[in-house]
Parts: structure tokens; C-alpha cells; sequence
């Protein structure tokens, strides 16, 4: 049986503490993401531009544009708050920056994902709000819910559910880790299983990721100081 150590991870302290964790944190750092050096970054908005565009696309959301809710929206010390004033409890921070960069479509220009912290009662996960550079303007072409990314299916297991961090755009593709709910946790985010990289190349025509890579299955030792993991052997 292989057995990995790890120090405890940095998004998953911030997960299963029973405070909010602070979207740029939630996410490792994108220092090893795709050099921008061979990638036309002419014309790139500012992160301000970033953060008014995807403020624009959450005050459409349901919740105010169809049950009529009001939106409001702060800037803190986390980045900028969105919320409904009659709904406590649920709602969205977009960090100040540490937005991930790369090109996803092939087309040599740099496009442009933006981790958004999304919380509504228990449950707590991040959204991926993509903008790609297929015109001046960056459009806004899909959000991705990190819960979807990461498929209940990992290395022919059934898990419970699962959630996708994405740490870099490295190759053409989004690369991170998933962690996976087993179903014999006690918390909603106590996951005890993770695949330490994925590796997704975006679909054009379907506008959905798809894995291209997982690495094997890993799951946490129980009563452990440190956070060690076994891998699940098939």
C-alpha cells in the first residue's frame, strides 16, 4: 500500500473551519500557471474591469432578476460582497484579484478565469467564471460550479460528490485537485478522499471540461496528526 503525507492543506483548514474562507485562499498559488510571455496580452482587461463584468453577470441571477430581491453589493477586505438583502446566509465574493490566466481555446491570447466564492446555507463551494478572449470585449462564456467539474466517478469509485480547485492553467487546460466526499463523513465538507491533480481541456462545442487527466485516488488515514493518505487500490 502506498501511503503519502501531507502537511495539512491549505484549502482544506479552510473548508471544514466553521468560519467563511476567503476565496483567494480557497484556491493554491497560480504562480506555475502557463508563462504569459508566448501569450498575446494585448488588450486584456484590468482586474476592475474583471470584477464589474462578473458583478454584472451575478446581479442577474435568479434571485434577483426572478424572484425580485434586492442586490447589493460591498467591497472588503476579502474582495467584493454580493448579496440579496432579504436572503442572510447566501451569496458571493469575488476576490480583489489572484484571477487565473491562460489560453484555453488555442488561439494564442489569454483567457481569463475568476474564482468566485459561493455560499448558501451549509453549503460552501467556489464558481468559475470564465471570460474568454474570443473578442475585444472578453464575453463571458460559461460558469463552471466546482462541485460539477469534479465527477462523483473518480478512478472507477462511486463517491458521494466532490469539488474541483483549479490551481493553474498549465498546457491548454485547467489543472488542480479534486477533494470527494465518501459518504460516511460527518461534515458537508469533511472530504476524506482527493485526487492531488486533474487536468481538464475545455470542449468547445459542448462548452464543458473534460478530464483528460486523474492521478491516482488517494483517501485520508483516520486519527492521524498529519494529514496522510493511502492510495485506494482498485
Amino acid at each position: 500500500m502506498k501511503t503519502l503525507e501531507f502537511l495539512p492543506l491549505t484549502l482544506l483548514l479552510l473548508l471544514t473551519s466553521c468560519g467563511k474562507p476567503s476565496p483567494t485562499s480557497a484556491i493554491n498559488s497560480i504562480n506555475d500557471q502557463d508563462s504569459l510571455s508566448a501569450i498575446n496580452v494585448n488588450g486584456m482587461p484590468s482586474d476592475e474591469e474583471v470584477r464589474a463584468k462578473v458583478v454584472e453577470l451575478i446581479s442577474k441571477n435568479d434571485l434577483f432578476t426572478t424572484i425580485g430581491l434586492e442586490f447589493q453589493s460591498e467591497e472588503t477586505a476579502d474582495g467584493v460582497e454580493i448579496s440579496a438583502k432579504e436572503a442572510a446566509g447566501q451569496g458571493w465574493t469575488i476576490p480583489m484579484s489572484d484571477y487565473l490566466k491562460g489560453d484555453l481555446n488555442d488561439d494564442g491570447k489569454v483567457d481569463i478565469l475568476v474564482p468566485v466564492y459561493s455560499y448558501a446555507g451549509t453549503q460552501e463551494y467556489l464558481e468559475y467564471y470564465l471570460l474568454l478572449s474570443s473578442s475585444a470585449d472578453y464575453p463571458f462564456y460559461g460558469m463552471y460550479d466546482s462541485r460539477v467539474i469534479a465527477d462523483s466517478i473518480s478512478n472507477n469509485k462511486v463517491l458521494e460528490y466532490g469539488q474541483f480547485y483549479i490551481n493553474s492553467i498549465d498546457d491548454g487546460m485547467i489543472v488542480g485537485t479534486s477533494m470527494y466526499h465518501g459518504g460516511d463523513e460527518e461534515l458537508y465538507h469533511d472530504f476524506s478522499y482527493m485526487c492531488k491533480t486533474e487536468k481538464y481541456k475545455l470542449n468547445l462545442e459542448t462548452r464543458k471540461f473534460e478530464l483528460v487527466y486523474e492521478s491516482p485516488l488517494l483517501k485520508r488515514r483516520n486519527n492521524s496528526e498529519k494529514e496522510v493518505y493511502d492510495e485506494v487500490i482498485p
